[in-house]
């Protein structure tokens, strides 16, 4: 994995890697919240050689020495039994020797005859009380142990120097320490849980997961925009300057120009959701008028009627009438300006398919195929009625509209199985919904069936195209 492919994915997953080290960072203050606090105490001894060892008599050097070399064998002596049992006896203790030995440490500096006694305890002044009795008690035991037969007085005298205190601060639990450990933790499981739940992630993410499902780049990529139709659908019809949407219908005549007839119809598909289906449709004809043809777009959803709802074209008069033969095409037909015009779906009907797979519908297309350069026919999606296979039989092909983030994996393989059952051609596809940085990741157009043509270099900065982009003049598109 990349690392701009494991960017892409913290990024698109933020909300599980942020879930996930909050909650770590909450279980630890929990944690710590439900654990005994401990505190810890110190007490310090010197330990001296006394002045009535012969073997020391005034020479200090080998005084300090001999401390030193001694203080080590007394370090095992703080869990003995002889030590802990008075300390026990003189502060009523409930522990037994045992519990007692695992809370007390000793340790000793280098090169020092400085002995230090460490207590643990809840209590922090039952354990400071802990530490300087068995310092004390140490103390009695080296004195007893170092007094020879033959000489009262010890070799080696033990002094608390420095008593412990009770401390204000618990050693345990370290609540700083389990934080950044879950901390760490958090961020460790969270990216490791956004990089699963991205790999069982099965919807369109990138152009390239499109290409490599449908076997070929698609012919654009769209941003995502305002669903809101801010112009009117009239003004819009004069003037659309929105650039990628020329450069699609560019690549669309271009991956067409090799069949053995133009381009002279075609069914654009969604795949999963209608949504924006007509607005695509719509600056897709605006880009094929500008280009000197005379366009006319069929709102072929009788199940909805999105284009005529966004276009503000009421259900009086439209396609469903006049396969019924109610209404004659003339009078249906809406102008749009310029070149365009717009046959509106008319009512919404339950057999939907039958009415577009019907002898009134061939005939329809072949009147608005002998009357316009272009005919764009919007359909349902794909995924919740067939009636964008029965219109796709009838034209040059379906235009699939594939949107990042809803379209799955899994429909684009049954759409493409489904294409190839009912012999439909697919023109190709367009990836909407995306945004700017997928836009500057898609890689260039390669012409169809792998050949080179003079035209490709024309249409290689397809994929580099943002939507909102413009040519120095007003936008009028449908955004």
């Amino acid at each position: 994995m990349s690392i701009a492919e494991f960017s892409r994915i913290i990024v698109a997953r933020w909300l599980i890697v942020a879930s996930t080290v909050l909650l770590s960072v909450l279980v630890a203050l929990m944690i710590c919240a439900t654990m005994p606090k401990t505190y810890s105490a110190t007490s310090t001894s010197l330990l001296t050689a006394s002045e009535q060892n012969p073997d020391l008599a005034g020479d200090i050097r080998q005084s300090g020495q001999y401390t030193v070399e001694r203080i080590q064998s007394y370090l095992s002596l703080v869990k003995s039994p002889r030590v802990l049992e008075p300390v026990i006896d003189e502060l009523k203790l409930d522990e037994g020797l045992r519990e007692l030995a695992s809370a007390v440490t000793a340790t000793t500096q280098p090169d020092t005859a400085l002995l230090h006694v460490t207590a643990l305890d809840e209590d922090p002044k039952r354990a400071a009380e802990i530490s300087n009795a068995i310092s004390r008690s140490l103390g009695t035991t080296i004195s007893e142990l170092e007094t020879s037969p033959e000489s009262r007085s010890p070799t080696v005298r033990v002094a608390l120097t420095t008593p412990a205190l009770p401390s204000d601060d618990p050693v345990s639990p370290r609540t700083e320490v389990f934080v950044l450990v879950a901390l760490a933790f958090g961020i460790g499981l969270g990216f490791a849980a956004a990089i699963v739940r991205d790999q069982f992630d099965d919807r369109i993410k990138s152009a390239d997961k499109l290409a490599e499902l449908t076997g070929a780049r698609p012919l654009g990529v769209v941003t995502a925009k305002n669903p809101r139709v801010t112009r009117s659908w009239r003004r819009a019809a004069q003037s659309s300057s929105d650039e990628v949407y020329p450069w699609i219908w560019s690549n669309l005549q271009f991956s067409h120009s090799q069949g053995e007839r133009p381009l002279s119809s075609l069914a654009l598909a969604p795949v999963s959701s209608t949504d924006g289906n007509a607005r695509l449709a719509y600056n897709l004809a605006a880009a094929c008028s500008m280009r000197g043809s005379t366009v006319c777009l069929v709102d072929a959803d009788l199940r909805s009627g999105e284009l005529s709802t966004l276009a503000g074209i009421g259900p009086d008069k439209g396609l469903d009438q006049v396969l019924d033969g109610v209404v004659s095409v003339d009078d249906a037909l809406v102008s749009l300006g310029g070149r365009m015009s717009a046959l509106p779906a008319g009512r919404s009907v339950p057999d939907a398919s039958g009415k577009l797979g019907s002898a009134s519908m061939k005939r329809l297309i072949e009147t608005l195929a002998a009357r316009f350069d272009v005919v764009i026919y919007a359909v349902p999606a794909l995924a919740s009625a067939p009636d964008a296979i029965v219109v796709g039989r009838q034209t040059s092909g379906l235009l699939l509209h594939v949107r990042k983030g809803i379209t799955t994996s899994r429909q684009i393989k049954l759409v493409t199985e489904s294409f190839r059952v009912a012999q439909v051609n697919c023109l190709g596809s367009v990836l909407t919904d995306c945004s700017a940085s997928d836009i500057r990741s898609s890689s260039q157009v390669i012409p169809p069936n792998g050949t080179d043509s003079p035209a490709s270099a024309d249409l290689a900065g397809v994929h580099q195209v943002n939507a909102h982009s413009t040519s120095g003049h007003p936008a009028h598109g449908l955004n």
